[in-house]
């Protein structure tokens, strides 16, 4: 399900228990487990279904709880970015104690626009698309733009 385990080095309840603390939240048990397992392992599956105006975007990098700036969980607003798309755009689980608490978003970084992908961070990592089925899927829903993609596969000087 995820590519190499803990990529930046392990990470330990006493870790997320002071993450906590320092920041005044209650991170959700699934996304705890993720941490204690896989620490900013990225997901074998990667392609992330937006909406049906939007499309879909493929993880870039996923954070994990360690002392590398660059790619670590933040918090800000009660929102755990803890991902983000190759075009800079990040996805975050809404830590408000809300209905909303758990949730998946994904926040496009120039619009402003946030869109609600999933009701938890298991069910966000279930539902991410494979390459494979994602371009069986585009070449029966799209035809053109499949053959225009393996076009640019064969002929890379393009």
């Amino acid at each position: 399900m995820f590519h190499k385990p803990n990529p930046f080095g392990s990470c330990d309840m006493g870790q997320i228990e002071s993450f906590e603390r320092k920041f005044a939240i209650k991170i959700p048990e699934d996304y705890k487990e993720y941490l204690l397992n896989f620490n900013g392992a990225k997901p074998i599956n990667n392609i992330c279904p937006l909406n049906d105006n939007d499309g879909e975007t493929s993880l870039h990098h996923m954070y994990g709880l360690h002392n590398i700036e660059y790619c670590s969980i933040d918090v800000k607003n009660r929102e755990l970015f803890f991902a983000d798309d190759s075009f800079g755009n990040h996805f975050f689980i809404d830590l408000k104690q809300t209905e909303q608490y758990g949730c998946v978003y994904f926040v496009d970084h120039e619009t402003g626009k946030t869109t609600l992908i999933n009701q938890s961070f298991d069910k966000f990592i279930a539902s991410l698309i494979g390459e494979d089925d994602y371009m069986k899927n585009l070449k029966q829903e799209h035809p053109d733009i499949y053959a225009r993609i393996q076009e640019l596969k064969a002929n890379p000087q393009i």
